[in-house]
Formats: structure tokens, C-alpha cells, sequence
């Protein structure tokens, strides 16, 4: 999380609902503090608006090799925009090949 705030709020949430034990919030960019996570993560919350396209690589990256996970993958468009086969062709351009994926949305 880049927001100090926001990071302080995930964190004091997390322990509230008993789940501090299952996450790690880590404070900065994560091109710079996220290397530790790399291949451990089962869950990757992408939080850039409009669109997280340009790091959907990057959140690849931190998911298990060997468990998978979930990438929460955020795309704003407009009512008219909208539609499931044009939201799967524009965020699997970046997946690796090969790789199993369900579109929820």
C-alpha cells in the first residue's frame, strides 16, 4: 500500500477481524518492498484506478507457483464499455501462457 493511512487502517482492520496472522501489508511501492513476497502470495489486491494493466505482470509474480491464488484485478470503463470478453482480452495480454484464470465481475 502506498498511503500510509490506508496501510495503518488495513493493518488495525486485519487485527480487529482476527486475520493479522494471514496477511502481509507491506508499506511502499511495491516494485521497491515487494520482492520478499514474491511466489507467496495467495491473494493480490490491485488497487490502481483506472487501470492496473502496466503491473499485472508484477502481481503475477507474487502469486504461489505451486498453490496459485487470486489477483483482485480493478478496470473502470463506462456502462457502454463494458463487456466480459473485452475486460479478458485487455488483462490476459500480460498473463503467461498457459495460465487458468475465471473472470469474475
Amino acid at each position: 500500500e502506498l498511503n500510509a493511512r490506508s496501510h495503518t487502517a488495513l493493518v488495525a482492520n486485519a487485527a480487529r477481524n482476527g486475520v493479522a496472522h494471514r496477511i502481509t501489508a507491506l508499506l511502499g511501492d511495491n516494485r521497491s518492498v515487494g520482492d520478499v513476497a514474491l511466489g507467496r502470495a495467495r491473494r493480490v489486491l490491485m488497487g490502481y484506478i483506472p487501470t492496473p494493466r502496466q503491473f499485472l505482470s508484477r502481481a503475477l509474480a507474487f502469486l504461489s507457483p505451486r498453490h496459485g491464488g487470486i489477483v483482485h484485478y480493478h478496470h473502470t470503463a463506462t456502462r457502454a464499455e463494458f463487456n466480459g470478453v473485452v475486460a479478458l482480452r485487455h488483462c490476459t495480454a500480460e498473463w503467461p501462457r498457459g495460465t487458468r484464470f475465471d473472470l469474475i465481475g
